[in-house]
């Protein structure tokens, strides 16, 4: 979650990770039975609010890792906004669940 506590609001313009060669911002939406996923070119995130990034709406893309992620370590992120600079966050690895998978799958998740 990206939280925006100031009085104008940003964009986030670019994720970079040590971990992977390419990482996008994307969002994804259904149309009826069909899975829209696009890359974005920045992600606004208004003044006083909050954008939750997840499954099912706006995520982050990665490609061409450079180690296997290994559930339970942290996966260090630099986050690039218009205004408020370069931030550098961690998130959490999480386990592959097998049939969380599949109903993500079903409901046009990755």
């Amino acid at each position: 979650t990206i939280e925006n506590v100031g009085k104008a609001g940003d964009r986030l313009i670019r994720v970079s990770s040590p971990v992977a060669l390419t990482v996008e911002l994307h969002s994804m939406t259904m149309d009826g039975n069909l899975m829209k996923m696009r890359a974005i070119p920045a992600l606004d995130i208004p003044a006083g609010s909050k954008v939750t990034l997840g499954t099912g709406g706006y995520h982050v893309m990665m490609t061409g890792l450079r180690q296997p992620l290994v559930a339970g370590n942290k996966l260090p992120l630099t986050l690039t906004f218009e205004k408020a600079g370069t931030i550098e966050v961690s998130a959490q690895v999480e386990a592959f669940n097998a049939s969380a998978d599949a109903d993500a799958s079903a409901a046009g998740r990755h």
